[in-house]
């Protein structure tokens, strides 16, 4: 950080302390930029890490790469990328649906029933584990001079194309570059932000609709051998 014309300026500020924002920074570090500012409305850094944490460690499943503009094999090595990194800072080594012989008797009973299983390869981390992760990552960030400024929302941004500068009606900040990234909770308010700013967007071509069913464990086996199992149904809807 250092101070310009009385207010603190950094290199990159970066909206969003959720896993975009924090991998980001960590991105960012490794390539020798560390006057960064994360900034985010809650408290603790999080975004959807706190929601139980479970990483799919495979592109089937998530976002369609085609739409990331991503080869597969692009995307496979983002993902071991980023597993690792969780390894480091303490996830559990525990990955279910490594033993393709249990689930593919699974896969063969869908298909009967016209239902595409998508196996994969999943590490479950828990909330409880998750806080821990998202303690050491900060601490690393913050070791590496990254600066953290929570609980600060931001009410707008202003920009000149040169240097930007967020504001929450008190405190201002300015950086030769910015991040905006405040997930699903900050989609309304990106879509504001954008408005002012002149910036155009559109909204996603598609989305996926997906039904979460709560059993008793032993009427639903198969969370022996995949953790958090998708099925693909097609409806006549």
């Amino acid at each position: 950080m250092v101070i310009y014309n009385n207010l603190m300026h950094y290199d990159i500020i970066i909206i969003g302390s959720g896993p975009a924002g924090l991998f980001a920074a960590y991105n960012l570090i490794e390539k020798g930029i560390k006057n960064i500012l994360i900034v985010d409305r809650n408290k603790f850094p999080s975004g959807g890490l706190l929601n139980d944490c479970k990483l799919n460690l495979t592109s089937e499943i998530g976002m369609d790469i085609n739409d990331l503009y991503l080869s597969k094999e692009e995307a496979d090595a983002y993902i071991q990328y980023i597993d690792n990194i969780f390894l480091d800072f303490g996830a559990s080594r525990e990955v279910y649906g490594l033993d393709e012989s249990k689930y593919m008797e699974w896969v063969r009973r869908a298909q009967r029933n016209d239902v595409v299983l998508l196996p994969a390869k999943q590490r479950h981390i828990g909330t409880d584990m998750s806080k821990e992760i998202i303690n050491k990552f900060r601490e690393y960030l913050e070791n590496m001079g990254v600066s953290f400024s929570l609980g600060f929302e931001v009410k707008g941004i202003k920009s000149d194309g040169v240097t930007h500068e967020v504001t929450d009606g008190m405190n201002n900040h300015t950086s030769d570059n910015m991040i905006i990234a405040p997930g699903r909770w900050g989609a309304k308010w990106l879509r504001e932000i954008s408005d002012e700013l002149g910036i155009k967007f559109t909204n996603g071509k598609r989305i996926d609709a997906g039904i979460r069913i709560e059993m008793k464990k032993e009427s639903y086996p198969i969370t022996d051998i995949l953790y958090d199992p998708k099925f693909k149904i097609k409806t006549k809807y």
